[in-house]
């Protein structure tokens, strides 16, 4: 008879099913952590205690946390006091990277929008639409020529 610790254990976890992959219910959004740090004494961030103060009711109609605990149950939401500065931070599963946002100086509706922007953000940095960005996606070699583009436009012809 063989020994027990040679026999592995088939745990309860184990045995229970799993939701489709192609299921539209069993997308989850990458967050896995929402952070909102506040100084009670900063003049500068009297948008986020009022977001905050506003939160505190279940049955408010203003912009509200509640909103986004219901909307999100699957990410950990936690506000701590600090002595510095108001900060979102948004702690994403798939690239371990952390997405911090400052929300000094911004009113309820912005620090709503921000919010919703880590929510709904997939962990990648944010890049604004530039020329740069524009011309380097554009061309297949992500290096810049040596020579420079070439462009009809701007070449000069040569009259005999």
């Amino acid at each position: 008879m063989p020994s027990t610790h040679i026999i592995p254990r088939i745990l309860r976890r184990q045995l229970m099913s799993q939701p489709n992959p192609s299921n539209p219910d069993s997308f989850i959004l990458p967050i896995r952590k929402l952070l909102i740090e506040f100084n009670q004494q900063r003049k500068n961030q009297a948008g986020l205690r009022s977001f905050l103060a506003l939160s505190s009711t279940q049955d408010s109609k203003n912009p509200s946390l509640y909103q986004f605990v219901k909307a999100f149950p699957f990410v950990e939401f936690v506000v701590r006091p600090t002595g510095g500065s108001g900060i979102l931070k948004g702690f994403y599963l798939n690239n371990n990277r952390i997405k911090t946002i400052p929300a000094d100086g911004l009113d309820p509706n912005q620090i709503q929008q921000k919010i919703q922007l880590l929510l709904e953000s997939s962990g990648q940095k944010l890049n604004t639409f530039t020329r740069k960005n524009s011309i380097s996606v554009s061309v297949e070699n992500r290096k810049n020529p040596t020579r420079g583009h070439y462009s009809a436009l701007h070449h000069q012809h040569h009259m005999s």
